[in-house]
């Protein structure tokens, strides 16, 4: 057994780029922020579930590729660090794919006005769906 795992979307000191660029101020909300408050939603932003859409998808691929693997691993063919860091690229490619393929609820008129005609409720920049990542970490005891 392991003593490491897998975690994908956006760990903290990971982000190439920690500040949303589509903020008017440089210093504006973070990549995370952005994440965080349509992952749950907030007073003014209505709940957008991607990271729960990824883990869907990714859950059923990570299965299936344990299946696979798991004779290699077993034999020594495979190390468990390459096994984690393939399941990580995909896992952070889930979540960029959900960010771009989410389109409910959709955003205001003015927030698509706001974006020159884009309604996708989570692409303006492209930051969001460039900013997820995967660490591998040690298990807690």
């Amino acid at each position: 057994m392991s003593s490491k795992k897998v975690v994908c979307g956006f760990p903290k000191g990971k982000l190439n780029n920690p500040h949303y660029e589509g903020s008017k101020n440089k210093a504006g909300p973070s990549i995370i922020d952005v994440a965080i408050w349509n992952e749950f939603g907030t007073q003014n932003i209505p709940r957008r579930d991607f990271m729960g859409m990824a883990t869907k998808a990714w859950q059923q691929y990570f299965s299936a590729m344990v299946e696979q693997y798991k004779p290699d691993i077993i034999s020594g063919n495979l190390d468990i660090d390459m096994f984690l860091k393939l399941m990580g690229e995909a896992g952070a490619e889930f979540i960029s794919r959900a960010i771009i393929k989410l389109r409910i609820p959709p955003n205001a008129k003015s927030t698509i006005r706001q974006k020159g005609g884009r309604s996708n409720p989570l692409v303006d920049t492209g930051d969001l769906s460039k900013a997820p990542t995967y660490e591998i970490r040690k298990k807690a005891k």
